[in-house]
């Protein structure tokens, strides 16, 4: 079975993981130069595609992004090969280092965006490692959020739909999301930060890793998805029928927003409509008017 074809708006958001293989902690912060390295390559290749960057948290074996812009694989493949190749000089290594292709799913609407902006930031948490994002040792866009940046790291946009607000609203937004993981999690034994980063880089965790399907989407609503999904098929049947086209001479055309194998944005026929406004959460304006 073929890989997932996926469809990129520059104004839609994208939730997008990986992991390291077999599990590996290849990106734990036992040196801090590992945090350089992911800090200096998601700036530069930020800067280079023109992606805007909601999230991220790197733990030791993989990596949540909240993105939107024009050139996301472009972008992806950038920091990906860059992390991998830098990673693996620094501790003499050699070979894969991404376990597959990296999931991406669009982010449908507010509330969806938010609560993914939560679980980025809870990860470290929820892992049961450090009781506040904060103290996580690894990369994690907290100070963005929180307002104080960080030096020769990557800016941290708001979500759309903050824009409007003060630096110390958006922060008490961003702590409200993490309250109620906080009060969840509040009584457990964590880790802490030394631990964190005590674990070798070649071992992987003990525990077995329980994964479900990937999903398709992220929406707050069973009618959101399913939305997307009868869009999303529309679009795959479009791709296929260009493809086949292609093959004996004929470019009708492939859907918009659908890079073809191979190809650029640029030069390139496309055709039908780009996804309903509702979905495009980072469209310019669009929350210029919200209080």
């Amino acid at each position: 079975m073929g890989e997932a074809l996926r469809v990129f708006d520059h104004e839609m958001i994208y939730f997008v993981t990986n992991r390291c293989i077999e599990r590996k902690f290849l990106m734990v912060a036992d040196d801090e130069r590992v945090n350089e390295i992911i800090r200096d390559n998601l700036r530069m290749a930020a800067i280079i595609y023109n992606i805007k960057i909601y999230g991220a948290v790197f733990m030791g074996n993989h990596f949540h992004l909240i993105i939107s812009g024009s050139d996301i694989p472009a972008f992806m493949q950038y920091l990906q090969s860059a992390i991998a190749r830098q990673i693996n000089r620094l501790r003499g290594r050699v070979g894969k280092f991404w376990a597959e292709r990296y999931s991406c799913e669009p982010i449908l609407d507010e509330e969806s965006l938010e609560q993914k902006l939560q679980y980025v930031l809870a990860n470290p948490i929820r892992a049961f490692q450090v009781p506040h994002p904060a103290e996580w040792p690894g990369f994690i866009s907290w100070y963005g959020h929180a307002g104080f940046g960080e030096e020769h790291g990557p800016e941290i946009s708001p979500l759309p739909m903050w824009e409007c607000l003060s630096v110390a609203e958006r922060y008490q937004r961003v702590c409200a999301l993490l309250e109620p993981v906080e009060e969840e999690y509040s009584g457990c034994h964590f880790a802490g930060a030394e631990a964190a980063i005590s674990k070798h880089w070649n071992d992987s965790p003990d525990t077995e890793e329980v994964r479900g399907p990937k999903p398709v989407c992220h929406a707050s609503s069973k009618a959101g998805w399913i939305a997307y999904r009868v869009w999303k098929r529309g679009k795959d049947f479009l791709f296929r029928l260009a493809s086949i086209a292609e093959s004996v001479g004929d470019r009708i055309g492939y859907p918009i927003c659908m890079i073809p194998p191979g190809r650029k944005r640029t030069n390139q026929k496309w055709t039908g409509e780009r996804a309903p406004a509702k979905w495009r959460l980072a469209s310019p304006g669009r929350y210029r008017s919200v209080a």
